[in-house]
């Protein structure tokens, strides 16, 4: 039978979530989820007025710009109104990773602890897609201060290359801390169902 998620698992290293009671967990993903649904809801309602013939994807294309002369391009194609929504899009993403990272990382961990009595493996991915998104919400707070320092005027060469290079590892990151919920979560779901 698979494990409550308030089982202590001896055998699961240490996890990025240690601090938050472990009675009060689901609580707290709970909320994450419920707040990173309502911020992603902000973000796509402003990223509309971001969508150019220089940004078709808005923020993301200034995100993966990569150049400084591909993110004046964007900048140059947002009016002075696009400029305070990008600032709104990039203040709202600043709340949005801390949401989203509860929301995967500890979802990642429960899933890990439930799959720990028959799936010890598969529970130790688990703890390490944790840390993983733990690191892509590090990657993004980076990647927010450079688009933040372009959108401010800043024209430092490195600074848009800084935010390409932390989005695409950020994205993949998130990825499989997403593609870890499915995956682990049918395992878990297959197993109930046998019992």
């Amino acid at each position: 039978m698979i494990r409550s998620p308030d089982t202590p698992i001896r055998q699961l290293p240490s996890h990025p979530f240690g601090w938050v009671n472990p009675a009060s967990q689901r609580s707290v993903l709970v909320a994450a989820v419920i707040m990173t649904f309502a911020l992603m809801a902000v973000i796509v309602g402003t990223n509309r007025f971001l969508i150019t013939p220089a940004s078709p994807m808005g923020m993301v294309s200034f995100q993966f710009a990569g150049t400084l002369a591909a993110a004046q391009a964007i900048l140059a194609s947002w009016n002075h109104g696009a400029q305070v929504y990008a600032a709104l899009n990039l203040g709202v993403d600043c709340l949005y990773m801390v949401a989203y990272g509860a929301a995967i990382g500890l979802g990642c961990v429960l899933l890990a602890r439930g799959l720990a009595g028959r799936f010890p493996l598969l529970a130790q991915v688990g703890i390490v897609v944790a840390w993983g998104v733990v690191g892509a919400v590090v990657l993004d707070a980076v990647e927010n201060y450079a688009l933040i320092r372009l959108l401010l005027g800043e024209r430092h060469t490195l600074l848009p290359a800084i935010a390409r290079w932390c989005a695409i590892p950020k994205y993949w990151l998130v990825l499989a801390g997403v593609s870890y919920l499915v995956c682990g979560g049918a395992v878990g779901l297959a197993c109930r169902t046998r019992i």
